[in-house]
């Protein structure tokens, strides 16, 4: 049940957690015996994953691109690589993979808003909202894990992101010139990478949490849900609203959340994500249903919002246990969940 916002929770939440969820991935096919949930089958889990990424590694370091997003599945790779900790963070694949990320970063690009980069992009030139949230992931997962060189390059990503949403919103593209706005998706995710370069001591000006806050209250809807731009509730963007509105309150309340005080207007604060929490205890249902199309992005948003929160049910799904008794049914033969985006969400 909720017991409480804890600062130790935010923390939780934005990295993968635990090694036991980092390989939430796509649809598989042909898994000929169904695996029983155990700590023991979901690291075997785990360990065939990373198997199956490494497999499907290019020469470079890099994995395929996807359409418009040449850096995002490469991204998305090395995080879990990197969260799932099977390999040593120095392993010469997983450094490739590094060194293939920072090469798509031109050093220096942003000083104080400006040499943002060209619309349209290059090879040097990783714009989009998605692929910079990640790749800021997978840097701070690299500098956790001992690989202090890849700072520099966790900081570029956030600064852009810093200087690309207009009014606490992000839209796909990120160009750092303060007119990204769009939708709870993208949102998310620029959210998301921000927070990255916080948990590796970066100052993020109180400002900006101030304007993303603003941006997730004002969308809410009237059943505490949050939906992609107006209209339904849905689970996907519900968890989208509640991970991002955690870390505004951790960043913009830290003093009251350490102390356990935040009197009776800090509680008339935090009813909007109260209520958002109680639209997951009505509403979410258990697997996400993976094998959808957004079925383990969900899946990713609930081990987030599960961490951050205190949550073990979501109404009476153990949304855990769950979750991971799903994958272990999934996963392919070959150790994916059918595509590398997939297996690394």
């Amino acid at each position: 049940m909720y017991e409480g916002i804890t600062r130790r929770g935010f923390l939780k939440a934005l990295g993968l957690g635990t090694a036991a969820v980092v390989c939430l991935g796509g649809i598989a096919l042909g898994q000929a015996t169904p695996k029983t949930f155990s700590d023991e089958e979901v690291g075997k889990a785990i360990k065939k994953g990373v198997e199956y990424l490494l497999k499907s590694q290019g020469a470079d370091g890099s994995w395929p691109g996807h359409g418009a997003y040449p850096v995002g599945p490469t991204a998305m790779a090395t995080y879990a690589l990197l969260e799932s900790e099977v390999y040593p963070a120095n392993d010469p694949r997983i450094k490739k993979a590094l060194d293939w990320l920072a090469a798509r970063q031109a050093p220096g690009r942003l000083v104080a808003g400006k040499n943002a980069p060209k619309q349209g992009g290059g090879s040097l030139d990783c714009f989009k909202t998605y692929s910079l949230g990640l790749r800021a992931n997978a840097f701070l997962a690299a500098v956790k894990r001992g690989l202090s060189n890849y700072k520099k390059n966790l900081r570029n990503d956030v600064v852009q992101l810093i200087l690309s949403t207009k009014d606490g919103s992000y839209g796909y593209n990120s160009y750092g010139n303060g007119q990204s706005s769009g939708d709870n998706s993208n949102s998310q995710y620029g959210v998301l990478g921000v927070w990255a370069g916080v948990q590796a001591d970066m100052e993020v000006p109180r400002a900006y949490w101030y304007k993303v806050l603003k941006h997730w209250l004002g969308c809410q809807g009237g059943d505490g849900g949050w939906s992609y731009r107006t209209g339904t509730s849905t689970a996907t963007m519900t968890t989208a609203g509640l991970a991002s509105m955690f870390l505004c309150y951790d960043n913009l309340l830290y003093d009251g959340f350490i102390k356990c005080d935040l009197g009776d207007d800090g509680q008339k604060i935090l009813q909007p994500l109260n209520r958002g929490l109680e639209w997951m205890d009505k509403n979410y249902g258990g697997t996400g249903n993976p094998g959808g199309r957004w079925g383990y992005y969900l899946l990713y948003g609930v081990e987030r919002v599960g961490l951050a929160s205190g949550y073990k049910y979501f109404g009476k799904t153990d949304w855990y246990k769950t979750g991971a008794s799903t994958l272990l049914r999934s996963q392919g033969a070959d150790g994916s969940w059918g595509a590398v985006v997939n297996t690394s969400y």
